[in-house]
């Protein structure tokens, strides 16, 4: 796995899901359809996807069943349903602002709606159980002895149709807190290991890149995720653009 020696490391136990998103996301048929090409979907969801919905339901039962915490990503929507049978605390933890608030609309939004519209766009992210719904029901039943197929809507950041504990790992610098949100939802700012770069010594970085780093006021690195763009040249000018308003 990826992430195994990491966690390990600060002593934490590891337990792997049985399938690499990283590389399903190179499979040519998931990355035609990322790139648009819909037609792609049906083979995908049969051959990728169910399979890999399974899986994590397996894995997150199996890491989470004697659990006292629940410490969530928000695509893990099913911490929910073992929270439901086991009674355990629970908390969402998203790396990116996925929590509901009427001072800006859902990330991939491109206008701001006013503040009763941007609040109902984030409840798109709670409706994302459905399509794997009966995957959802069949498990709750076999697995956790549960009826029906839990929340229909709860965005992250809910839990049993009121706020929990959330956190978001994003600088107020970058995202300023919104206005709205509950005292128990937390804008932390970045995680970061302090001994990542001293942990990395069989992997120095390039003596150049090191000197170009050190050399000036601290640089901004713009990057792009794990998700393929069928328009990256379109971003161009947008990043060019958010550069010269930031002064750097």
């Amino acid at each position: 796995s990826t992430f195994d020696e990491p966690v390990e490391e600060q002593g934490i136990a590891f337990t792997p899901m049985a399938f690499d998103i990283a590389s399903e996301i190179r499979n040519p048929d998931v990355a035609r359809l990322l790139a648009g090409n819909f037609a792609r979907l049906p083979k995908v969801w049969r051959t990728v996807v169910v399979p890999m919905i399974s899986e994590m339901l397996a894995a997150c039962w199996r890491a989470a069943a004697d659990a006292d915490l629940i410490i969530h990503h928000p695509k893990v929507f099913v911490a929910t349903d073992i929270a439901e049978k086991t009674g355990a605390r629970f908390i969402c933890a998203s790396p990116v602002p996925t929590f509901p608030t009427g001072d800006f609309p859902i990330i991939t939004a491109t206008r701001d709606f006013g503040p009763t519209l941007n609040r109902l766009s984030w409840r798109i992210l709670g409706f994302s159980r459905l399509v794997y719904r009966s995957q959802i029901t069949a498990w709750r039943a076999r697995t956790l002895g549960l009826k029906g197929g839990g929340p229909i809507n709860e965005p992250p950041g809910y839990h049993h149709g009121k706020p929990s504990t959330a956190l978001c790992a994003v600088s107020p610098s970058i995202v300023p807190r919104p206005t709205d949100w509950p005292s128990d939802w937390h804008m932390t700012g970045s995680w970061c290991r302090s001994e990542a770069r001293a942990s990395r010594g069989d992997h120095p970085l390039d003596p150049a890149l090191d000197a170009f780093i050190e050399a000036g006021p601290t640089p901004v690195f713009i990057g792009f995720g794990s998700m393929p763009t069928p328009s990256g040249g379109d971003l161009s000018p947008i990043i060019e653009e958010a550069v010269r308003q930031s002064g750097l």
